[in-house]
């Protein structure tokens, strides 16, 4: 009797730790090494815009900058080396252990990684479809991330399916379907998609439990339970991203959690945040002239594919 219990305790714990992402997130240093290891990889010419809201069609713009992914993750591994050498050069221990951190821990979705993750997201969808459901993807009216991963999603669908359909507005969600999923790139605390979650099952509670959360990229440790403790919906990451913390257990980030950013992201959880202050540590503290380094600009990380690339 014993053993059984014991035995249901430990499967009881396996399932609420059940892995929920599908491979590791690739660091900066990783997406470097890639582009010289595979000669095919993408290599997109990247346009430095501001960001306006898009429609499902869209694309950014007021070009401001541009340079290939390779140029961009090339550009940000060297201005966060020389941050590090700056500061032990200075003596600066903290900031030499959060830039060599920073860099270590960064995480990046280029095309490459974003495509592979878009296309199972298409896939399971279609397979679904398959099997007989009617699914729908809800965008939220003030979510732009949303809108561009849906997009991608479900124009990668159209190759072999059309069967899913999109709304903006959760009163239209229609009662014959059977799963409704909301799409992102990337999500830390899910404090954002807790409240696109909310609004939908307010207006359609009986689809508590056929809810997805199709995201990108996302901490390991991500629980559904952020979005909802109630009904906790059905949460799919692809890229699972560990977290860190300095030497004085702190994390150096928006969230102090995990450091993510993309080619295809208008938002970027703390990195922008992060390259200021490094670039305050350079110019206030130790009179680094911008002559002296390099970086994509002022604004590195409002990023987005060309409609050409």
């Amino acid at each position: 009797m014993y053993n059984l219990i014991v035995t249901l305790q430990l499967a009881t714990l396996e399932q609420e730790n059940e892995k929920t992402w599908k491979e590791e997130s690739p660091t900066i240093q990783d997406i470097a090494l890639d582009f010289i290891d595979d000669e095919s990889r993408p290599n997109p010419v990247l346009e430095q815009v501001s960001y306006t809201y898009p429609n499902i069609y869209a694309r950014p713009i007021e070009q401001l900058n541009r340079f290939t992914e390779s140029e961009a993750v090339t550009k940000v591994i060297a201005f966060l080396k020389f941050v590090g050498k700056t500061a032990m050069d200075h003596n600066d221990n903290s900031v030499v252990e959060n830039a060599n951190l920073f860099l270590e821990n960064l995480r990046y979705i280029g095309k490459k990684e974003l495509d592979t993750a878009v296309n199972y997201f298409a896939e399971k969808t279609n397979e679904d479809i398959s099997a007989g459901q009617k699914v729908g993807f809800y965008i939220p009216p003030s979510g732009r991330s949303e809108l561009y991963i849906t997009y991608r999603i479900l124009e990668q669908m159209k190759r072999k399916s059309s069967g899913a359909y999109f709304t903006f507005n959760p009163n239209s969600i229609t009662q014959n379907t059977d799963k409704v999923c909301i799409a992102d790139d990337f999500a830390i605390s899910g404090t954002r998609i807790r409240s696109f979650y909310t609004s939908l099952v307010e207006s359609n509670p009986n689809y508590h439990g056929s809810i997805e959360c199709m995201l990108i990229a996302a901490p390991k440790t991500f629980d559904s339970k952020s979005i909802s403790s109630r009904e906790r919906p059905t949460v799919t990451t692809f890229y699972g991203i560990d977290e860190y913390r300095n030497s004085q257990g702190k994390g150096i980030t928006i969230g102090g959690k995990i450091s993510v950013t993309g080619s295809h992201c208008a938002t970027d959880y703390g990195f922008k945040t992060n390259i200021e202050e490094f670039h305050d540590y350079l110019e206030k503290k130790v009179s680094v002239s911008k002559s002296q380094y390099q970086l994509i600009s002022e604004e590195p990380t409002i990023k987005i594919e060309t409609e050409n690339s």
